[in-house]
């Protein structure tokens, strides 16, 4: 009796206590609703972003065992090899049963399922972090915690809406215009449609999925998969604290820190660059025509992230004929499946080009499409920038000299900012490398190889027109050259001056520059406001005016605009955010374009309003830029556009950006 008792009371108790914390709370609330929604909507994007990244894993875990390697490596590999295809796969259904809610949610449920047993499998390959984190020294977890802590800044800035040039004007734009539209389709208003896009194919997905910041989620994910691939490969060849220092000489570059958030196509260069080289060091190991074709997959797969990412083909091919050499056998066949392969996976891209326009290569090489010859003449007309120092001294000249963004003025427009360790580092790869094993040996000259091939053709491309100097280009090299600066540190870490072990000054160097790139990188995300739209504190809406200014007005003015509204754009490319009511400009070219076909204002004018433009977007901004920077345009191109101008009735103004004009009669 007195046992059922103290029970009763017990229960009575805990319902008592229970029952207070939770009336209290509903008055209190410890959070508020903007919190707790910020917060499920930022779960939600992540938790949609990795299941189709474990969807990818999973389906390499079936195509490829990868037991050889690493378990960071295979789940790498692995996971490119999936995302590669799936992108395939959804540009095949997306042109051919169309783009919607139902058949993305019915794609991922499907495959999931299917898969259920390898996504597991795939997880579990995870733990591998486990006994590298054991493994590292008090330097190694130092530079841990700082790319973490990148990584961590860099999500919340993924989260947030989309502020970056190219994402605006094409990597989401166009993406979002196959969803608007309900397939994907050839979009003849915006040539750069041409360009290769397994990105944007992902990005298409996790759109459709949870919203445009999801792709962001996707883009950041590809940064990880390739840190974690990277970390793997270098332990496994060299240790474990050179594998920490080629991961801090990647991310102690301020533009690749950075880029993680801005829903680019560069990390995932980076991504597929690293598992061509894992995949080509596999062959040079085995030899097994397994390793080469998937070599030559990894090769077609990055074809159909960026054409410049080719230079990784060109290498493969020296390197394939480095290993032949060297054990006295043909390289014919090996050369002639890499590039067979290569091929069957980047036709997808080319063949889309093909079926739309004609030219597989739109829109470069010869007029098709909507880039007529004198489009074409324009975009490929930019002069070489840089000098014959580019030949010699690329790598140097893009460390010192690149900006992210811009330029030193009067400097070649290298446009990125890598950070001073890849090139610090990297160049010590040479000393003391013979006191290595026979096998690193070998693994080092495999490296260098195609390190010095890749390096060589971004020059001799940088010497043929000024966009091809850009370092962003050839992103898909830079595991390479992390890899250069992982050897250098363990060169470095063997060398002394009296008792003085260089290897400690090198370490504290490498922790330096590493967290002050996080710390720049932090305070940047602070400064944008990310952090705070995540918790709530700042609504999207607001975080997008205060980013990107009279630009988010007028995008915003022209969806306010009637449904058959269709306004043109000059001088301004982005359209994320105004479609599908605008036509941008997207390679700045409108202007001078209609004006040779048209030859006066009022022809170019009446051409406009016959083609149902409703309205015109004049972006002054990009116009006095152009003005100032683009020799191409003559005053006479200039009194004509104002005489066109005035010829309308007066505009509404956004500050001193924009002016949008009525072309009804």
């Amino acid at each position: 009796m007195k046992y059922k008792k103290s029970v009763f009371f017990s229960i009575i108790s805990l319902f008592w206590l229970v029952t207070v914390v939770i009336l209290y709370y509903v008055v209190h609330k410890p959070f508020s609703t903007s919190l707790v929604l910020s917060i499920t909507r930022a779960v939600s994007r992540v938790v949609v972003a990795f299941a189709i990244v474990s969807v990818g894993g999973a389906l390499g875990v079936r195509l490829f065992s990868g037991n050889e390697l690493h378990p960071l490596e295979r789940l790498t590999v692995q996971a490119a090899l999936g995302l590669g295809l799936l992108s395939i796969l959804v540009l095949l259904v997306g042109a051919i049963m169309g783009v919607n809610l139902y058949y993305a949610w019915g794609g991922l449920l499907l495959v999931g399922i299917i898969l259920r047993r390898s996504i597991l499998e795939w997880w579990q390959l995870w733990q591998g972090l486990v006994p590298l984190w054991k493994a590292s020294d008090n330097f190694g977890r130092s530079i841990a915690i700082g790319v973490g802590l990148i990584f961590l800044f860099t999500l919340t800035v993924a989260l947030s809406p989309p502020l970056k040039f190219d994402s605006l004007s094409y990597h989401l734009a166009v993406p979002q215009v196959y969803l608007n539209t309900g397939r994907i389709t050839y979009i003849a208003e915006n040539m750069l449609w041409g360009m290769p896009q397994l990105a944007s194919m992902l990005y298409l997905w996790s759109i459709t999925l949870a919203g445009i910041p999801t792709a962001g989620v996707i883009c950041w994910c590809f940064g990880l998969l390739a840190i974690i691939g990277l970390l793997g490969f270098v332990s496994q060849k060299l240790n474990v604290r050179a594998a920490w220092v080629a991961v801090a000489s990647l991310m102690a570059s301020y533009s690749l820190a950075s880029s993680l958030a801005w829903v680019y196509v560069d990390w995932a260069s980076i991504l597929f660059g690293l598992v061509i080289v894992i995949s080509l060091d596999l062959w040079r190991i085995s030899t097994r025509r397994a390793h080469i074709l998937l070599a030559g997959t990894f090769a077609g797969l990055i074809m159909g992230i960026k054409y410049t990412a080719g230079v990784l083909i060109f290498a493969g091919l020296v390197n394939i004929w480095w290993v032949t050499n060297k054990h006295n056998v043909s390289f014919w066949r090996p050369m002639v499946e890499f590039v067979i392969v290569a091929g069957v996976f980047s036709f997808p891209w080319f063949g889309k080009n093909l079926v739309a326009t004609g030219n597989p290569f739109y829109p470069f090489i010869f007029p098709s499409g909507e880039m007529n010859n004198f489009r074409l003449s324009l975009y490929q007309s930019h002069p070489i920038e840089g000098n014959w120092q580019d030949l010699l001294f690329l790598p140097i000249r893009a460390t010192f000299l690149g900006i992210e963004g811009g330029r030193i003025i009067d400097g070649p427009g290298y446009s990125s900012s890598i950070g001073p360790l890849l090139i610090g580092l990297g160049a010590l790869a040479w000393v003391n490398w013979r006191a290595y094993s026979q096998e690193k040996r070998c693994f080092v000259k495999n490296i260098a190889i195609l390190s010095g091939v890749s390096v060589l053709l971004w020059a001799v491309a940088g010497r043929i027109t000024g966009p091809l100097l850009s370092t962003h280009l050839y992103f898909s090299i830079f595991p390479l050259l992390a890899i250069l600066a992982g050897i250098g540190f363990l060169n470095i870490d063997r060398l002394h001056i009296h008792n003085i072990r260089l290897g400690y000054i090198a370490s504290v160097l490498v922790g330096m520059v590493l967290w002050f790139n996080l710390i720049q990188v932090g305070v940047d995300t602070f400064r944008l406001g990310a952090p705070q739209v995540q918790l709530g504190i700042k609504t999207e809406q607001d975080y997008m005016t205060e980013n990107l200014g009279w630009h988010i007005v007028a995008m915003q003015s022209i969806r306010d605009l009637p449904a058959d509204a269709n306004v043109l754009m000059l001088w301004e490319p982005r359209s994320l955010y105004c479609q599908p009511q605008c036509n941008p400009d997207e390679v700045i070219d409108r202007w001078l374009h209609d004006l040779a076909i048209w030859q006066t204002p009022a022809a170019v004018l009446n051409s406009w309003q016959n083609t149902d433009f409703t309205h015109v977007l004049y972006y002054r901004t990009g116009a006095d830029l152009v003005r100032q920077e683009d020799s191409r345009y003559t005053p006479a191109d200039w009194q004509a556009l104002d005489q066109l101008l005035t010829s309308l009735p007066e505009p509404i103004e956004f500050g001193d950006a924009y002016a949008l004009y009525s072309l009804e009669p």
